[in-house]
């Protein structure tokens, strides 16, 4: 009874705990070994390259192109200045940027200041950006010129980053300081199931240790173009743009509207070799047309063999299937040498790491090979904690768990930290890992993450019958026909006796939507909001989500669109003009509703839109001659206010 056959669910893995003799040897066998730790700084490796070649173009933008030389010396010029205004080692810069030349000079500015820099999305509501600000105890701010005027509303002191703007140092006689391999890198925040982000701190030892091992796999060479799609505030971008730097890569930075609307051809004009993309967004790309790349990763979300095989056909082309948390630094785990579509839907072995797996509700005790458990990391990629959270910090940091202390019959234990992922995986026969889901309530949409609990909390705060609701539960739904998943929130109240389904969706007022607006990132946005009597449970008592899902699920897109459209207050006003009726039939035909169905002051969120769909309709708009750029269409919402504002 040595091998176990694999559940699908964490409810379905409980009856058998411990490891056998076997099993423990076998798993010790392969951990053995804890990769040793890389105690570098960061911006003194990229240094490295300004003298091996100081005139190879470190990044080419749209807005301007640097040479190592040149980005060394600007980002000294700038860092200088941070630390005449107060900059110290051990200090936080937020930095607020679009796409650009400059995004690379302030990170290695706040690096070499001895500061860790943050990114903030200029998108996200301001109180959001307000509270990571004062987590941080920042007391100046890295802006990009057009962000400048937001900046200034969330802090006094904010330096403007551009051509011309970084002045010499007054004081000669300044110099860098001295910074500490084990000092913090960067802060990455994430969902927080408390309904505040949560900060993790990555040192540059553990960010370094992940070069060491990754550089190689990834493929980076001098000869190297990486695209630079990724969000700032994703730790996926920091890990391509500084191993890139780290490895005298060319780092190729698009504008934003060539990013999110024309993604192909802006991809093909970079002559990239080097592309990080979730599987959602890579799907809409042709890779036979991308003749230039050598190295395609898909992360953030669950990898299909659909996706793998469409880079399969492809040919001549590194696939990489990577995992890793924020809070262990990005690709924790790699699969770079899959041998065919599906195995390379396994996300791989530890790469900087030692993986463990043990029981979901008890990290003191490992699981058989075979068994589906929780996910721990062990190594120097392991970050430093979330800042300014001992609580957090210590339930999900383990020191010295039982197994680890114990070792083997044929290992001896060891002391160290691991981290608790909080994901569901199994080991493969030859000690890699595949992913199975989660056992909590942290999810991903479209590769950004998002905890249940801080939307709740959220619409609770800022919806009236949420308020006054026996229970408030978000869950992620996918509609009936193979329709794409929806954030839904479901409410359980006695003021709806009357119902005569099991589920009803709930209409909100314009003053809730606006509020929920002013408190979430726009991805962490409800969709649709379900009324229902009860909340289903489980035998054990607690929610039953998965019966949520199963009864979310005989709504159809088109019906969740109508019932979306319903939502809008006033007589319907259908598209008229010639750009009116264009963009409706681009909704329609992308979201896949009724295009008879669809006014134009309808919410393009209220329809079933998101940012991955708005990014397929500005893509669309462009092989059609019309320029709808992304941000336009999930800042505008409606076709009504979209076509004014576009010159067709």
């Amino acid at each position: 009874m040595r091998r176990f056959a694999i559940p699908s669910r964490l409810d379905t893995i409980r009856p058998l705990e411990g490891v056998t003799a076997e099993d423990e040897n076998q798993i010790w066998t392969w951990n053995k070994t804890v990769p040793k730790p890389t105690n570098r700084c960061i911006h003194e490796w990229v240094h490295e390259q300004v003298e091996s070649h100081p005139d190879h173009v470190a990044v080419s933008a749209w807005d301007g192109e640097l040479t190592y030389r040149q980005l060394d010396d600007i980002s000294t010029c700038l860092s200088l200045h941070l630390i005449q205004t107060g900059t110290n080692p051990g200090s936080f810069m937020p930095l607020c940027f679009e796409k650009s030349v400059w995004v690379s000079v302030s990170m290695l500015a706040s690096l070499k200041a001895g500061a860790a820099f943050v990114f903030l999305d200029p998108t996200h509501p301001e109180s959001r950006l307000r509270y990571i600000i004062k987590k941080t105890d920042a007391t100046v701010l890295l802006s990009s010129i057009s962000n400048a005027s937001l900046s200034s509303k969330l802090i006094d002191r904010v330096i403007a980053v551009g051509p011309g703007l970084i002045p010499d140092p007054l004081d000669s006689t300044l110099r860098l300081p001295s910074v500490s391999p084990s000092s913090p890198m960067y802060v990455i925040f994430t969902s927080g199931s408390t309904g505040v982000p949560k900060g993790a701190i990555i040192s540059h030892t553990a960010f370094a240790t992940n070069v060491t091992f990754q550089a190689d796999q990834f493929g980076f060479t001098p000869l190297s173009r990486i695209y630079d799609f990724t969000n700032h505030i994703f730790d996926d971008f920091i890990h391509y743009t500084m191993i890139g730097l780290i490895t005298g890569c060319t780092l190729c930075v698009p504008e934003e509207k060539e990013r999110n609307g024309n993604l192909m051809q802006s991809i093909t004009s970079a002559k990239a070799t080097i592309l990080y993309l979730t599987p959602s967004v890579s799907r809409v790309l042709d890779p036979a047309r991308l003749t230039t790349l050598e190295t395609i990763q898909l992360g953030g979300e669950v990898v299909t063999v659909y996706d793998a095989q469409r880079w399969w056909r492809r040919g001549a082309c590194r696939f990489v299937n990577g995992y890793g948390p924020a809070e262990c630094t990005t690709n924790t785990v790699v699969n770079a040498d899959a041998k065919s579509p599906e195995e390379a839907t396994r996300i791989g072995k530890g790469s900087g790491s030692v993986t463990w797996i043990v029981h979901p509700d008890d990290h003191n005790k490992l699981l058989p090979i075979g068994m589906t458990g929780e996910l721990v990391i062990e190594g120097p990629l392991v970050g430093i904690g979330y800042l300014k959270d001992a609580e957090r910090t210590a339930a999900a940091f383990i020191q010295d768990p039982a197994w680890l202390l114990q070792g083997s019959r044929k290992q001896d234990g060891r002391r160290g930290v691991v981290y608790k992922t909080g994901d569901l995986v199994r080991y493969n026969q030859d000690g890699s890992l595949s992913y199975v889901g989660r056992k909590d309530t942290q999810v991903k949409i479209h590769g950004q993450r998002i905890e249940l609990g801080e939307v709740e909390y959220q619409v609770r705060a800022c919806v009236p019958q949420a308020r006054r609701a026996a229970q408030v539960v978000a869950e992620v739904i996918s509609t009936s026909g193979g329709g794409a998943n929806v954030l839904a929130v479901f409410i359980s109240t006695d003021q709806h006796e009357s119902m005569s389904r099991s589920l009803t969706v709930l209409g909100l007022s314009s003053q809730a939507e606006d509020k929920l607006a002013e408190s979430l990132p726009g991805y962490m946005i409800p969709r649709v909001f379900f009324a229902l009597l009860e909340m289903p449970l489980t035998a054990t008592g607690k929610t039953d989500r998965r019966k949520l899902r199963a009864m979310a699920a005989d709504f159809s897109t088109q019906h969740l669109a109508d019932l979306g459209i319903h939502r809008q207050s006033g007589k319907k006003r259908m598209p008229f003009s010639e750009a009116e009726k264009a963009v409706s039939a681009l909704w329609a035909r992308v979201l896949k509703i009724d295009e008879t169905t669809i006014g134009i002051d309808d919410s393009f969120f209220n329809l079933g839109g998101d940012s991955m769909t708005a990014m397929q309709i500005s893509s669309s708009a462009r092989s059609l001659g019309l320029d709808i750029p992304t941000g336009e269409i999930l800042h505008r919402k409606t076709i009504g206010r979209l076509c004014q504002h576009l010159i067709m």
